[in-house]
């Protein structure tokens, strides 16, 4: 199956969980020195639990599609349950057969969020 489909693109232009959060508690950034595409998270965490997340940054439709999906599924997650994403289960979050390259535009934000939770520590 291509990633090109009409629900995949449609998540890419409708913008899901894209934008600035104002009022968050962390920031990180991940950069793909591939293909240049940014991912910049913004998190607001409360007693451990992530409660809203937006994502911003120049990024191709794989990632900004991987992103938008990755941020659906960590809302409500506790720290404890975020370090226990793998790239598999972003992987897992849309069927469709990638490329190495690729694959890197895929886990960006899953990078930012490593990022981030290497800065609470």
């Amino acid at each position: 199956m291509s990633f090109y489909t009409d629900e995949l693109m449609d998540i890419y232009r409708e913008g899901r969980n894209k934008g600035v959060l104002v009022e968050r508690t962390h920031e990180s950034r991940a950069l793909n020195s591939l293909c240049g595409d940014e991912a910049i998270l913004h998190v607001l965490i409360s007693d451990g639990i992530i409660i809203d997340t937006k994502f911003s940054g120049d990024s191709c439709a794989i990632s900004s599609v991987y992103s938008s999906l990755l941020l659906d599924k960590i809302k409500g997650m506790s720290l404890a349950q975020l370090n226990e994403l793998s790239g598999d289960d972003v992987l897992d979050l849309v069927d469709v057969k990638l490329s190495p390259s690729r694959i890197r535009c895929a886990l960006l934000s899953l990078h930012a969020l490593k990022i981030l939770k290497e800065i609470q520590k």
